[in-house]
């Protein structure tokens, strides 16, 4: 039983280093054929120091709660992105233009141009961003201002797309190209939303970065001092993998763009869109909210 518990666990390990530490090993090949040095390739270094001095189970736990951290992270960039998505199906892919001799004409979106007019119908939605030419009725807007009841529209008022029409037909003249609306503003904000870092995210990389190398000439430089003490080689290198091993600061440098990226997903996810994490940041100091 005991040979077969320790197959067991030596398998669980191999596939904990083989899983957690291939992502994070192909990135920092990536970073070294920049000339850079992240903090993948610090996690790599500690789970292989940690191995040979035989702590194999330290290093295979090391990286999966790295790779657990960058799964968590994908994670909150996935539901980010299925929020665009969610965004991208409430606007139709196609529209009623109207033409002067009142007919209608089934129309892509992205086709229509800045002053032509378009036929909504009861339960339609608006597919562009216009002005209501005929026709009055209640509009509902929750998907993009987020009002709980459906506002009164008539002739000379706004419309957006992706909002619907409940009530009655309305000729609606359009304002702003398919790729200019306003929904399609909120598609381009969450969308960059995941490239604009904030202050603390900056700083992270930063400090990711130059800690790394900090820990491992540390590391090396313990390595030699221990020799020179006169402890034997074994320990001095036991010794030093301990350190790097301690020292790597994966949960410090990975927290901080998991916490935004979940943030901005959770956000999204309830219609509230920030313009990124340095918006985010900026919206905790926020002590008066005017209407």
């Amino acid at each position: 039983l005991l040979g077969t518990s320790v197959w067991y666990s030596g398998v669980a390990f191999f596939l904990a280093y083989v899983a957690g530490g291939t992502p994070a090993t192909i990135s920092a090949l990536k970073n070294v054929r920049l000339a850079k040095l992240d903090i993948n390739l610090l996690m790599i270094i500690a789970a292989l120091a940690a191995a040979s001095v035989g702590a194999v189970r330290d290093g295979a736990i090391l990286l999966f709660l790295f790779s657990l951290a960058g799964t968590l992270e994908k994670y909150a960039m996935g539901s980010t992105k299925r929020a665009v998505v969610a965004l991208m199906k409430m606007r139709p892919d196609e529209a009623n233009l109207l033409h002067p001799n009142q007919t209608t004409t089934r129309v892509a979106v992205e086709n229509l141009m800045i002053g032509q007019l378009v036929l909504v119908r009861p339960g339609e939605k608006i597919p562009i961003d216009g002005v209501i030419k005929s026709g009055e009725g209640a509009i509902d807007q929750s998907s993009v201002t987020g009002e709980s009841v459906p506002a009164d529209k008539g002739p000379t008022d706004l419309v957006f797309a992706g909002t619907i029409n409940q009530e009655a037909i309305l000729t609606i003249k359009v304002t702003k190209l398919a790729n200019q609306s306003t929904l399609a503003k909120m598609i381009r904000l969450v969308t960059e939303a995941q490239e604009q870092r904030s202050p603390s995210e900056r700083f992270s990389n930063w400090f990711g970065q130059r800690y790394t190398i900090l820990v491992l000439v540390g590391s090396v430089l313990g390595l030699i001092v221990f020799i020179l003490l006169g402890l034997p080689l074994e320990t001095a290198f036991y010794k030093a993998a301990t350190l790097l091993v301690v020292a790597s600061p994966c949960a410090v440098v990975i927290s901080v763009p998991a916490a935004v990226l979940s943030a901005l997903a959770a956000a999204a996810r309830n219609g509230v869109l920030f313009k990124g994490g340095a918006a985010l940041e900026d919206f905790g100091n926020i002590k008066i909210i005017a209407f």
